[in-house]
């Protein structure tokens, strides 16, 4: 079962390279009007690398547990939409309604109108399944009945609505098997509890993480750390790239940049997950997550104090001098420098009594304990306080200390 379920997995991932391979060369050889080269990359780098990225992780997972839904919810909407794609038309490309449809055009515009669902279901479900590929408990498989009965009915009402439209087209086909109106599809009857729906399935499936981790074990609350650290990391650049389009003209990002830090983000989400699953360097969590809050915070407040004294410099020199000048720059690149290590250290505190507390208090309390070790002469009063910190730090069930006697050879 498991060498079947790994050579599967393995084929299509192969089926996922290919794909992409093609889909590159689509891209190279056919590029969109208005697009220059370093819009092309974007496209090429979120568009190609990030199925590969995510297949990847799906088949390692899959050839190490294949019982686990994870990893078939990875590679399987990626892997069906590259198998079937090199089989479809561009319909997107085309101004105007095809003047004889085909089987294949209708199968197309059929599939195009609901592979949306391939992206968006399988990230709930892995919320809802996460790590184990189960729900925590049986009174969540709702939530999963929940998402097949949505999926099922955006399916039917796909397959039988009386014409067939794409998002960014002018031009409609009419179904010729359709019978539901594309009124009732477009009105509130059918958006509003669609939209609900969809609401309820993300609010379900993000609580029912919320509540494994509260009732986990100490194993599992890491393997959850690390899937939350991966979305709040692209959930932070999705914030700051919206942030940065609303402010376009005043920040501006390079577009290589952007794409290359949008892969990166996303990236981190399927990279966390195999972390988790197959328990590679699993503790290491914590660190990540306080050194990222850490320099986080540093950048955010030394990006603060760079911009705020660069522009009050600027103010200051036109009012003196009536021009400014680039001394304003200089000072500011000076000050920042200065900041950094006491900044560094104070955020570190400041982000360890908030949030690390126990390991602050640890850190403070060996400290303690080493500054009275130069005073502390008595074997017997020596033993005592290394027992006690100990015990205070580490919490053991039990702690035994041996001390070999003086004379005595190894």
């Amino acid at each position: 079962m498991k060498l079947k379920a790994s050579w599967i997995a393995w084929v299509f991932f192969g089926f996922v390279c290919l794909g992409v391979i093609q889909n590159v060369i689509n891209v190279v050889s056919n590029p969109k009007p208005g697009t220059d080269s370093f819009g092309m990359a974007g496209d090429l780098v979120v568009g190609g690398l990030i199925p590969i990225v995510f297949a990847l992780v799906g088949a390692l997972i899959i050839s190490r547990q294949p019982r686990n839904l994870i990893g078939w919810l990875l590679l399987g909407p990626a892997a069906f939409s590259y198998v079937v794609s090199p089989f479809l038309p561009d319909v997107q490309s085309w101004t105007a309604a095809p003047s004889q449809t085909t089987l294949t055009v209708y199968l197309t515009l059929w599939f195009k109108g609901w592979d949306w669902l391939l992206l968006i279901f399988p990230v709930f479900l892995i919320m809802l399944l996460f790590p184990t590929g189960r729900p925590p408990s049986r009174r969540w498989n709702w939530v999963g009945y929940l998402a097949m009965g949505m999926v099922a009915v955006f399916l039917f009402v796909s397959t039988f609505a009386d014409t067939f439209s794409l998002e960014g087209v002018s031009w409609t086909v009419p179904n010729p098997i359709g019978f539901i109106s594309s009124s009732f599809l477009g009105g509130p009857v059918f958006i509003a509890p669609w939209a609900v729906g969809l609401l309820v399935l993300a609010v379900s499936c993000v609580s029912s993480l919320i509540v494994r981790y509260r009732g986990a074990s100490l194993l599992e609350q890491q393997q959850i750390k690390w899937l939350l650290y991966a979305c709040g990391l692209f959930g932070a650049w999705y914030a700051l790239a919206v942030i940065l389009y609303l402010f376009e003209g005043v920040i501006i990002l390079d577009i290589g940049i952007f794409s290359l830090l949008t892969f990166l983000t996303m990236a981190t989400i399927p990279v966390a997950i195999a972390i988790a699953i197959l328990r590679y360097r699993l503790w290491d969590i914590d660190v990540i997550i306080r050194r990222t809050l850490v320099y986080g915070g540093l950048t955010a407040t030394l990006a603060l104090v760079y911009f705020g004294s660069v522009i009050l410099l600027q103010g200051l020199f036109e009012v003196v001098s009536g021009q400014r000048s680039a001394v304003a720059i200089v000072i500011s690149t000076l000050l920042i420098a200065a900041l950094f290590s006491p900044l560094r250290r104070r955020i570190q505190n400041d982000i360890d009594r908030r949030f690390f507390r126990k390991k602050y208090d640890a850190e403070k309390i060996v400290e303690a304990f080493s500054a009275g070790l130069r005073q502390e002469l008595d074997p017997e009063q020596l033993s005592e306080r290394l027992l006690a910190v100990v015990e205070e730090t580490l919490q053991p069930e039990m702690v035994n200390l041996w001390i070999r006697e003086r004379g005595l050879k190894r």
